[in-house]
């Protein structure tokens, strides 16, 4: 008997910032499969995930999406924000700078610890710090 295959959706608004962060995550999926699910509903979609990640971001203007695996970890995560908050910058049109350095920090411990939530109480991924 196979496992089913269910993919959850979870999204953060930032609410001073004109972005959303969509994620991803398939129970008994790899993550080319979440991909490939959530590609079939928006095309807009780019890049590719390796067969050996655990998450993969895709920056698309102001939608920015992530895919996660049940093996994703913090370390993982934590990787996975810096490209997140560096595509905020991008799409409002700021960079990393000495001015901008704790705005940087900010959304990057915000968005760090709003997906280790939930990993853990929405997807039920046994995350550990």
């Amino acid at each position: 008997m196979s496992e089913e295959k269910t993919i959850k959706r979870w999204t953060l608004d930032y609410q001073a910032l004109p972005v959303t962060l969509s994620v991803f995550y398939g129970e008994n999926m790899e993550l080319e499969e979440i991909y490939g699910a959530a590609k079939n509903e928006d095309n807009s979609l780019e890049g590719l995930p390796s067969s050996n990640w655990k998450a993969f971001v895709s920056i698309n203007g102001s939608s920015i999406y992530l895919f996660i695996d049940s093996g994703v970890t913090p370390f993982i995560l934590a990787h996975e924000c810096v490209h997140i908050v560096k595509g905020i910058f991008d799409y409002i049109g700021s960079s990393l700078e000495d001015s901008s350095e704790e705005f940087f920090a900010y959304y990057l411990g915000y968005t760090f610890e709003e997906l280790i939530r939930v990993c853990k109480e929405e997807f039920k991924i046994d995350i550990k710090l």
